[in-house]
């Protein structure tokens, strides 16, 4: 539930965490300056989100809320993590006014978005299985799309620094233009390093 604006050269600030509190902020240039990768839509960007991450007796809790501003528009999202024992319960929810944001060639994206998730994990020693399911709606006043999607993980450690992980998902796109209309399933696999 996160559409950030882009890739472009930012300037980016957090904070120490203070409580178990870390906020973060950050500014792009408007397209004109020579060092944008990407179009901002001759608009500058303002970025910031709060965290707030807790251990507990038996639990931990995460929050998290950030958003974006450009041009006329914005967007933000709100999302919680609650653990317990093996599990984790996650869940977030995200909105897009439609004028925010700018395609390569400078364009509007044109779309109000807004979606949701919710998922639940279990770590069991190396492993760690998942289950989400996600909804999203968009529209642009015209056309109107909808989409679910349900996706079954599992990451596995193999050893330091390295991560089997792969995913199988289910996905539905519903639309009031047949050409958006679409379903399907998926399966994704991979090997993660890090160092």
């Amino acid at each position: 539930t996160v559409w950030d604006g882009g890739d472009y050269k930012r300037v980016t600030y957090y904070t120490p965490v203070l409580g178990g509190f870390r906020a973060g902020i950050s500014y792009a240039d408007s397209s004109a300056s020579e060092n944008a990768d990407t179009t901002t839509g001759g608009n500058e960007v303002v970025s910031a989100g709060l965290e707030y991450n807790g251990d507990f007796d038996g639990f931990s809790l995460g929050l998290s809320a950030v958003g974006e501003h450009q041009g006329e528009g914005e967007w933000f999202s709100l999302g919680t993590n609650l653990g317990f024992g093996n599990f984790t319960v996650g869940a977030s929810y995200g909105q897009k006014d439609k004028e925010f944001g700018f395609t390569e060639d400078g364009t509007p994206n044109g779309d109000d978005t807004t979606g949701f998730d919710i998922g639940v994990a279990y770590a069991m020693d190396a492993a760690k299985v998942s289950l989400s399911y996600a909804h999203g709606e968009s529209t642009d006043g015209t056309v109107g799309n909808d989409v679910d999607t349900v996706d079954l993980g599992l990451a596995y450690a193999l050893g330091a620094g390295v991560d089997w992980k792969t995913s199988i998902f289910w996905f539905n796109s519903d639309s009031n233009t047949a050409a958006n209309e679409n379903d399907g399933y998926g399966a994704v696999t991979g090997i993660k390093l890090s160092f």
